[in-house]
């Protein structure tokens, strides 16, 4: 509905990030545990159909296309400015990738 529609990308913003968290999620304990409860990712893709349903097909994958490009290109400013970082101040990263390793121990 009409109504709804300059709000499209405000209320898909965060479903696409549940989505795409989900998706890239490799740790077992996660993937254990979604087998006993509902997974997030389930619920942000019935919400996003009901959105598609109430405002069209059309307006609806214009908005979710605009997401996914802001999304991607705060992703790849993000790696731009951490390889800068990594060029102006070397010790920056290796404090970053030691406190990233230790994550994974």
């Amino acid at each position: 509905e009409g109504f709804m529609t300059p709000y499209l990308e405000l209320m898909i913003e965060p479903l696409h990030r549940v989505i795409t968290e989900a998706l890239s999620e490799v740790d077992e304990l996660r993937k254990k545990r979604r087998q006993l409860e509902s997974d997030p990712a389930d619920l942000a893709n019935d919400v996003m159909q009901i959105l598609e349903d109430r405002c069209g097909t059309d307006e609806f994958l214009k908005a979710y296309a605009t997401v996914k490009t802001k999304a991607r290109e705060k992703r790849d400013t993000r790696k731009r400015e951490a390889a800068a970082e990594a060029v102006h101040d070397p010790q920056v990263l290796d404090i970053r990738q030691s406190k990233r390793s230790s994550l994974y121990k």
